[in-house]
């Protein structure tokens, strides 16, 4: 957007300062023309003097015509040689009105050289129509200084300043965001200001947000690096810690076990979800859900012999093969078992169960279960438990969740028929 022609570049300060000058003079000349002009139509004398109609009249009665009042006019036939005859009149033609010297409205008359009624004097008397002239054109000089004003100060001063308000306005709502347009004024004043501010604060904001996109990508890299890194070595120390567990089990052997299980956990959780936050498809790829349970029973049974709990599945005979990326959702259902065996009660059951066009699964516990206030903050990814469920699982029932998400399944967290907790999962099979 180009900058403001110069000769249009006024600040709204010199356009309120100059047009309140050029309307105070607008409304001084409008009044004073207006008053002028009513008083000139209303009791102004018109450009006429005495007809001749009035000198026949006043010849057949000159007593009679000495003096004749009509309206606002005074009229006087003189003889040539009377006395109130001014001297001046003698070098003005015949048949001329003029004004007396200094006066307005005093006019005379030189009808013929001499005679009965050969001078006319016409004087204009002004009672009260001089004062209802003057609020007559008072008034109307007033209305149209405030219409003038009016319109002149809208187009002036108030029209450009809205304009100029509305580009800042509508630059405001979009601040930090890539449809963004400068409200490029460049006028000098304070909503010049303004306007700099706000393409100021848009440049940091898109700065900031560069940098720290960067440095969250940058995050993400290293904790997947780190994931990934870890994943073979705890994966042995698992298998260490449970053949310890399986020679020489006590208290110190099932604490390790616990925690190298959660630290296993949490690694995994880490890198599936830095795969989820790059975009990852859920729904790549098939994998048997019946293959998928039994493995994961089999790999936290031996965390539930650890801690004295039963981990045990109920699966169909026969593969149920669903739409999944494989990885993600063994981690999905490993993490709800997973918190089901450490915060749950001494048994752990895993149902799979298949009808004709879909599947349910649900993992039960007959631990202590949870309030509803906890159950109804399961679905968020961050979340709280009380104390008696132990370490939270937050970051493992959120890629849970996301996985469910993405997958278009639905998973429900509530209390088994017994008591406990139960998981309850459902979503549609493959050919």
């Amino acid at each position: 957007m180009s900058a403001t022609p110069r000769a249009f570049a006024l600040s709204f300060r010199a356009r309120i300062l100059g047009g309140a000058v050029l309307n105070a003079l607008v409304a001084v000349a409008l009044v004073w023309g207006s008053v002028t002009f009513v008083i000139d139509r209303v009791e102004r004398h018109p450009p006429v003097g005495a007809s001749a109609q009035m000198r026949a009249a006043c010849l057949v009665d000159p007593v009679a015509w000495r003096t004749q009042q009509m309206a606002h006019l005074r009229v006087e036939l003189l003889p040539a040689d009377d006395a109130a005859v001014p001297a001046f009149l003698a070098d003005v033609a015949l048949d001329t009105p003029v004004d007396a010297p200094g006066t307005h409205g005093d006019i005379w008359q030189r009808l013929a050289p001499d005679g009965p009624c050969a001078v006319a004097h016409l004087v204009f008397e002004r009672p009260d129509a001089f004062a209802s002239a003057f609020y007559v054109g008072g008034a109307l000089g007033v209305f149209l200084a405030v219409l003038v004003v009016g319109v002149a100060s809208h187009r002036w001063t108030v029209t450009p300043l809205l304009a100029r308000i509305e580009r800042i306005r509508a630059a405001v709502a979009d601040v930090g965001e890539q449809v963004y347009a400068s409200p490029d004024d460049h006028l000098g004043d304070d909503l010049s200001a303004i306007a700099a501010g706000l393409d100021g604060s848009h440049a940091r904001i898109v700065a900031a947000r560069a940098d720290l996109v960067e440095r969250h990508q940058a995050l993400e890299k290293y904790l997947a690096e780190i994931a990934h890194d870890l994943r073979t070595p705890l994966g042995s120390l698992v298998l260490a810690i449970q053949e310890l567990a399986a020679e020489r089990p006590g208290a110190v052997v099932t604490r390790a076990t616990t925690e190298v299980a959660y630290l296993s956990s949490l690694v995994d959780n880490l890198h599936q979800a830095t795969r989820l936050r790059h975009g990852l498809d859920a729904r790549q790829g098939r994998v048997d859900l019946q293959e998928l349970v039994q493995r994961v029973e089999l790999r936290f049974q031996a965390l539930g012999r650890a801690r004295g709990v039963s981990v045990a599945s109920s699966t169909p005979d026969r593969p149920v093969w669903v739409a999944a990326e494989p990885a993600l959702l063994e981690r999905a259902v490993g993490n709800v078992v997973h918190n089901a065996t450490l915060h749950g009660g001494g048994n752990v059951a895993i149902v799979l169960d298949v009808g004709d066009d879909g599947f349910t699964l649900d993992v039960m516990d007959d631990g202590d279960g949870l309030p509803d206030a906890a159950l109804a903050d399961l679905a968020a990814r961050t979340f709280r438990v009380d104390a008696a469920r132990g370490r939270s699982m937050g970051l493992g029932v959120a890629i849970t969740n996301e996985v469910v998400a993405q997958l278009g399944w639905r998973i429900q967290y509530g209390r088994g028929d017994d008591g406990g907790m139960c998981v309850h999962l459902e979503g549609p099979i493959t050919a």
